[in-house]
């Protein structure tokens, strides 16, 4: 193999391997079975997450996340493969597991599928993606703590409102 031939190759590993960096998850989807329609569909849909999403070669995902120090990724990097990832823990889950889910066909393995992931440094099967996907997002998480943390108080203010209310009708 040529040097500079070896050196184009070493940079495309790089330039993945530092996207991947900054990403707390990525997720592997099978993307064969999506019409072009759909496959504009779910890229629009990541778009609007944040997230990213690319088709990468398997031995340049391999390199770049073995560089990251992830191994355990050989069954999950065969056949076609894009990766969907973000700098949220849950966002790129979601979107992939979400859009797939609203895609039918009579012939179930025509369908595109999630293959894997990669969280918290760690291989993960295509079922753990999937229950990532159903945990709260960080923002949903931050509201449910707002919302517990308001309640008591919503409830005593309505409280000392009505009791405002019962002593100016005694009073009147």
């Amino acid at each position: 193999m040529k040097e500079s031939t070896l050196q184009a190759k070493q940079q495309i590993v790089a330039g993945v391997q530092e996207q991947f960096s900054g990403a707390h998850s990525l997720v592997f989807v099978n993307y064969r079975g999506l019409t072009v329609a759909e496959d504009t569909a779910f890229r629009a849909k990541i778009r609007e997450s944040g997230a990213q999403y690319k088709v990468i070669k398997n031995t340049v995902i391999k390199r770049a996340t073995e560089n990251l120090g992830v191994t355990g990724l050989d069954e999950i990097l065969e056949g076609p493969t894009a990766v969907a990832y973000s700098s949220d823990p849950v966002t790129a889950a979601k979107v992939v597991d979400d859009f797939l889910s609203t895609i039918k066909r009579d012939d179930k393995s025509k369908l595109p599928s999630i293959k894997g992931g990669v969280y918290e440094g760690k291989a993960i099967d295509a079922e753990v993606v999937k229950k990532l996907a159903k945990t709260p997002s960080r923002e949903q998480s931050i509201a449910r703590i707002m919302g517990s943390l308001n309640s008591p108080i919503s409830s005593f203010v309505r409280a000392l409102n009505e009791i405002r209310k019962k002593k100016e009708e005694a009073t009147a």
